[in-house]
């Protein structure tokens, strides 16, 4: 068999290229692991923000292009910032012109744009009938009302290349082995946040203390057919995800919902030597990714007094809180009036937590805390000192729900070789492809909208190459 795309995976990235597609005319089959109408993925479980650095997709290029870049500062590539900030209203106005669903949470610019009905706000899953479900069940059924076909329980195994070209892929379904011949194949797995041998290379020594935020179905299967085939490899330590309550291993009330980023971006996260260890200023994102790096992932705690306790853990704008969610769904959370007292109850060392308290509200207090050292940014996010008793610990893990690097891409999309040029009719969308989020910073430029964008782009060159325009 013969046609013009293979898409690898039927989540918002690979039902995006294959409806955008279809609508320029091209001949698309889909490969989706997955079984049902209800088929697991990352998009189907998001929270459904369309954003772009937290902020507007749609709001003007030239302070898009800024946004992206500075939060991605040491990334090595940058070709992306551009594209991506002239085209985020496309991705918008093309949902909109398919009836996809929005709401505004707030004057927020960054929660503009909301796939309705939104979740409801509690802890745990909550994704059956929300926004992002009802987005991919409508883009998967104009997708066949096109003439598209999606065929589930088909798991890609290996891209055909010749001549330095792919040009179909081998893959299993219910058993068999099979191929299709293809002018283009589009990798939209997700990323390899659920595979441990790929963690372990890329992300964390200790991959199995790392928490999975996630479907369970980013397994890498596009990273590594694509590295067989060549691809430049970027940006393949950082990931999206948030510091969570340690109970969240054993407790489904406490994922993916509530994280405790109300807390670590205005306090501090220490290790159990009661040091800090990463700049709490920057994000949750970025702490969440300081405590995989460490050589035991479950050795830290985020430490508040009553002053964050009640005024940004308990902030209902993005719900669930964690004040009082944690504590009601049973999350270990010690307090005491003294720190000597908490770090005792918490097994914390108690004159490392005094001192880092010590230091951290002298430099709070003085205006220095990027001279501390470990700095501290306040930029983004205020900083409240540890003043006020009760004081508080939650020990925490880390939980991960995308990687953010893999195969480096071009502005249309293509796959990247590692020897310069790029790898003929081989492309990349949504998680499976890297270079727009990561750096030094682990920046975070948004899942939803990398997907979406992707996929646009990479359909319609295809379109332009087979039209020859």
């Amino acid at each position: 068999m013969n046609t013009d795309i293979i898409v690898v995976g039927a989540g918002f990235a690979g039902l995006t290229t294959a409806l955008r597609g279809a609508e320029l005319g091209l001949r698309v089959i889909v490969l989706e692991r997955g079984d049902g109408d209800e088929y697991l993925c990352n998009s189907r479980w998001s929270g459904g923000y369309l954003h772009m650095g937290m902020d507007d997709p749609c709001a003007q290029p030239d302070f898009l292009e800024k946004l992206i870049t500075g939060l991605t500062v040491g990334l090595p590539d940058q070709i992306l910032a551009p594209v991506f900030a002239q085209a985020g209203r496309r991705a918008v106005e093309w949902l909109r012109g398919h009836e996809v669903k929005f709401m505004r949470l707030g004057n927020h610019p960054g929660r503009q744009w909301i796939m309705a009905p939104p979740r409801r706000g509690q802890p745990g899953l909550d994704w059956k009938g929300r926004g992002p479900d009802d987005t991919l069940k409508r883009l998967g059924l104009k997708f066949i009302a096109k003439g598209g076909e999606i065929r589930k329980r088909s798991r890609a195994t290996g891209l055909h290349i010749e001549g330095g070209q792919c040009v179909g892929v081998d893959f299993d379904c219910n058993g068999k082995s099979e191929s299709i011949a293809a002018s283009a194949v589009v990798l939209a797995d997700g990323g390899f946040q659920a595979d441990m041998e790929l963690l372990k290379r890329f992300i964390s020594p200790a991959p199995e203390r790392v928490m999975q935020r996630n479907a369970g179905t980013g397994t890498g299967d596009g990273l590594r057919m694509a590295e067989k085939a060549g691809a430049k490899l970027i940006g393949m330590d950082g990931f999206y995800g948030h510091p969570l309550s340690l109970d969240a291993f054993s407790n489904p009330q406490l994922w993916p919902h509530p994280y405790l980023d109300a807390m670590v971006m205005t306090s501090i996260a220490v290790g159990a030597d009661g040091q800090r260890f990463a700049d709490e200023g920057m994000s949750g994102v970025h702490v969440a990714n300081a405590i995989v790096k460490r050589t035991d992932p479950l050795d830290t705690f985020v430490v508040y007094d009553s002053v964050v306790w009640e005024g940004p853990a308990a902030d209902m704008s993005v719900p669930p809180p964690p004040n009082p969610v944690i504590k009601n769904v049973g999350a270990t959370m010690y307090s005491a009036n003294t720190l000597e007292e908490l770090a005792e109850k918490a097994g914390i060392n108690a004159k490392g937590l005094a001192k880092t308290v010590a230091d951290y509200n002298e430099a709070l207090a003085a205006g220095k805390l990027e001279a501390l050292p470990v700095k501290r940014t306040s930029a983004r996010y205020k900083p409240y000192a540890v003043l006020k008793a009760p004081f508080y610990a939650v020990p925490m893990c880390a939980g991960i729900t995308y990687t953010m690097g893999g195969p480096a891409i071009d502005a249309n999309a293509r796959v990247r070789h590692k020897d310069g040029g790029v790898i003929e009719g081989l492309f990349a969308a949504g998680s499976a492809s890297g270079g727009l989020e990561g750096g030094d910073n682990a920046g975070y430029v948004g899942g939803l909208i990398k997907a979406f964008l992707t996929g646009i782009l990479a359909a319609e060159f295809i379109a332009s190459q087979k039209s020859g325009k």
